[in-house]
């Protein structure tokens, strides 16, 4: 959800900055024609503003699809495939990504591609539980929402543990995982995020783990 969560505050502040200079425009238009009663009476922002946010929401939607899919088409096909063949002879309730979609976005965005995938296939993402991680190891960021949930599912122990190694981002309100992690961290967190069930032990019935950290390699050789 992060991944949407990027993206609406971008177009939220957006948004923000369209709405006040419309206020402002509108108020100079009202001063001009403040003798105009008619006018003045039937033209209402909104119906200048409701428009302009249609159209926002419809440049907002193909900048997603243009470049999130498009742009790591390889990724979105693979996961798609993935979810296509499981989905017919599971019961799936649980799917995981391991993995980034290319090596310029982080884990989070999978989950994106992957809602995606399911509602082009016909099927409702809010049904599942999507989780996503960087590699079999551990998360890159997670929500505060999220971080905080997972510290009161462990040990007092594993939250020192946890603290140390990842980072808070006041701006978007995440936590990030410490760039230079050693391989004895890497195997100390993959251990507390099994525990937390943050990250699953293995595919099951109604868990399907998709592996797509090929696709660093294959970004470059692309």
């Amino acid at each position: 959800m992060l991944a949407l969560v990027h993206i609406s505050l971008l177009m939220f502040n957006f948004l923000m900055g369209l709405i006040e200079s419309i206020q402002f425009v509108w108020g100079k238009i009202k001063f001009i024609l403040k003798n105009e009663k008619v006018i003045r009476n039937n033209i209402k922002p909104a119906s200048i503003l409701a428009p302009l946010l249609v159209l926002c929401a419809l440049m907002s939607n193909f900048y997603i699809r243009d470049f999130y899919i498009g742009y790591n088409s390889m990724g979105y096909h693979f996961i798609k495939y993935s979810l296509q063949t499981a989905l017919k002879t599971s019961d799936i309730k649980r799917i995981h990504i391991v993995g980034t979609i290319s090596p310029l976005n982080a884990d989070i965005y999978s989950s994106f591609i992957t809602e995606t995938a399911l509602n082009d296939l016909g099927e409702k993402a809010s049904d599942y539980e999507i989780t996503v991680s960087a590699n079999k190891y551990y998360p890159e960021r997670l929500e505060e929402l999220v971080y905080l949930e997972i510290r009161q599912r462990i040990s007092e122990e594993d939250r020192q543990k946890l603290d140390k190694l990842y980072a808070f981002e006041p701006t978007y309100r995440y936590y990030c995982v410490n760039p230079s992690i050693s391989v004895e961290d890497q195997a100390e967190l993959q251990r507390i995020f099994m525990l937390a069930d943050v990250i699953p032990q293995a595919s099951s019935p109604d868990t399907l783990i998709i592996d797509i950290t090929w696709t660093t390699d294959a970004y470059y050789v692309h």
